[in-house]
């Protein structure tokens, strides 16, 4: 399950509306840039951590147990792994979180 604050979608793109879909994700990765550096403030983290934090969210295996360890070692000065490889939980263990 993740995060509860997280949607999913889909768009499906054709050549017909190859524009309008490419105009969509602009703004879509602007507005993503955006909220990582506001959850990045709010969590008292670097934008690297708060990106960390923002792609597990979107992940089958976020928990919210899983995300606090993240943050608590971050904030340790522990924060060497990159969550799109998925070793998190094993890194963290390493780490003693």
């Amino acid at each position: 399950m993740s995060h509860p604050k997280v949607t999913t979608f889909s768009i499906e793109m054709t050549p017909e509306n190859v524009d309008e879909v490419s105009e969509a994700l602009a703004v879509l990765q602007k507005e993503t840039i955006k909220y990582i550096s506001e959850l990045a403030k709010e969590l008292s983290v670097s934008e690297w951590v708060a990106a960390q934090i923002w792609y597990v969210r979107g992940r089958s295996r976020w928990t919210q147990e899983l995300e606090d360890r993240m943050l608590a070692a971050a904030k340790a000065g522990h924060m060497e792994f990159n969550a799109l490889q998925g070793e998190e939980d094993e890194t963290l263990q390493e780490l003693g979180f």
